[in-house]
């Protein structure tokens, strides 16, 4: 087996709506299994995808745009994400998404300021190539 430091990386930008929730589960996940990810690990990422996107559109007012970045290789696949206008300035995401967050993934990075609201994650795991 040949490994590399590459990332393949996909970017996709999207209406602030949740209809597209699906699109950013099939991209991370599609990634992720392209780069040998087990199915608990796919399993996990759906999740996590699930709880970032939701916290981005929280406010369900459909304003503005969503744009994610999704870089994966071997054993790591990175989930860049941000909404423009950010929608309201709350920046916690509640204890239940939190808790998902932390069970599912590696790192996990939100923020909130004047333009834009962002979700960053990590998921590092066993390949499966």
């Amino acid at each position: 087996m040949e490994t590399t430091t590459e990332f393949d990386e996909v970017t996709v930008s999207f209406p602030a709506t949740s209809g597209y929730l699906a699109l950013c589960r099939v991209n991370v996940t599609t990634m992720a299994g392209v780069n040998g990810f087990d199915v608990d690990a796919l399993d996990d990422l759906r999740l996590a995808v699930t709880e970032g996107v939701n916290w981005l559109l929280h406010d369900e007012d459909g304003l503005g745009t969503v744009s994610i970045v999704v870089r994966a290789r071997p054993g790591r696949v990175e989930f860049d994400a941000e909404r423009r206008p950010p929608g309201p300035a709350d920046d916690s995401i509640d204890d239940l998404a939190g808790a998902i967050l932390g069970a599912t993934v590696d790192e996990v990075e939100v923020a909130v300021d004047g333009e834009r609201r962002t979700i960053k994650f990590v998921k590092t795991g066993a390949v499966d190539l």
